[in-house]
C-alpha cells in the first residue's frame, strides 16, 4: 500500500484513482469474506439454544451483509455490459449492505451478548480511558447534527434526502462504539485475555470507521483537500481486518479453553 500511494503521487490523474480503488475494494472483499468465514465457524462452536451462538448468528448475517455489500457496490464490472446508471445504483445498493443493515444486524449481536454479561454480573462502568474515544464520538456526532440542521433549514439543500439517510450510519456507530467498549471492560475487570481482544477489534474497528466517516466528512466540507482520500480509504481497510481479527479471537478463546478444560465468556 505504501509504494502504491507513493505510484499514485508521482503519476496522479484519474487512472491511479481507479487502479487504488480495484486494489483496496480486493482488500476489503478479502477481509470480508474471512470475517465471515471466522464468524460462522465461532459460531457453530456453540450450542443449541446457547444465547453466545444467538449473538454470533446475528454477527455472522452482518458479515455476510457486509460481504455482500463489498460485492456488488466495489466489483461492478462485474455486472456487465457497463452501464452509469446501473452502476450508481448498485453502488447505492452495497452502501446500505454495508452500512446500516450491517450495522443494525452486528448492533443486535452485541446486545445480546451484553444481556448475558448483565445477567451474570459481569457488566461495569467504563473506565475513565474508555471515556476518550466515546466523547470523540459524541463531538463528532454534535457536529453532524448541526450541519444536518443547516441541511434542513437551507431551501437548495432540501433535495439531497440521501445525505439526511445516510447520517444514521454514525449514531448507529456510536452506539456500536459503547456496546463493544461496555464489553471489553466487563472481560477486562474478568481478568481479560483473548475475549477482551475479541470485544477489543470490534471497538477499534468500529472507531477506524467513525474516523473514516470523520474523514470524508471534512472532505465534503471542504475541509480538507480532496488528495487525502486515499490516506482515509485507509482507514476502512483497517477496520475490516480489525472486524476479521475480532472473531478470530473468540475461536482462539474457546479452542484453548476447550483444551484446559476451563469454561470463558
Amino acid at each position: 500500500m505504501a509504494v502504491l500511494i507513493e505510484w499514485m503521487t508521482r503519476t496522479g490523474g484519474p487512472a491511479s484513482l481507479t487502479v487504488f480503488r480495484s486494489v483496496d475494494a480486493s482488500f476489503l472483499f478479502a477481509y470480508a469474506l474471512a470475517e465471515l468465514l471466522f464468524c460462522l465457524l465461532c459460531r457453530g462452536l456453540f450450542g443449541p439454544g446457547d444465547a453466545l451462538r444467538r449473538a454470533w448468528s446475528f454477527i455472522s448475517w452482518a458479515a455476510a451483509c457486509r460481504v455482500a455489500g463489498v460485492l456488488v457496490a466495489g466489483f461492478p464490472p462485474l455486472f456487465r455490459p457497463a452501464d452509469a446508471g446501473r452502476d450508481a445504483w448498485l453502488a447505492r445498493a452495497g452502501s446500505v449492505m454495508c452500512g446500516p443493515l450491517t450495522l443494525v444486524l452486528l448492533g443486535i449481536g452485541l446486545f445480546v451478548v451484553l444481556r448475558l454479561y448483565a445477567r451474570v454480573g459481569l457488566l461495569k462502568r467504563p473506565a475513565a480511558a474508555d471515556w476518550i474515544p466515546l466523547t470523540l464520538v459524541a463531538f463528532f456526532l454534535g457536529s453532524q447534527l448541526v450541519e444536518l440542521i443547516w441541511r434542513m433549514a437551507t431551501p437548495q439543500q432540501t433535495g439531497r434526502l440521501l445525505a439526511w439517510l445516510n447520517w444514521v450510519v454514525d449514531p448507529l456507530l456510536a452506539l456500536l462504539l459503547l456496546e463493544a467498549v461496555l464489553l471489553r471492560r466487563a472481560v477486562v475487570n474478568a481478568g481479560g485475555g483473548l475475549i477482551a481482544r475479541c470485544w477489543g477489534a470490534y471497538a477499534a474497528a468500529i472507531l477506524l470507521l467513525v474516523l473514516a466517516s470523520a474523514g470524508s466528512w471534512t472532505i465534503d466540507l471542504g475541509l480538507l483537500a480532496s488528495a487525502h482520500a486515499h490516506t482515509i480509504q485507509f482507514a476502512f481497510s483497517l477496520s475490516a481486518l480489525a472486524f476479521a481479527l475480532a472473531p478470530a479471537y473468540q475461536i482462539e478463546a474457546i479452542v484453548r479453553a476447550t483444551r484446559a478444560g476451563v469454561l470463558e465468556f
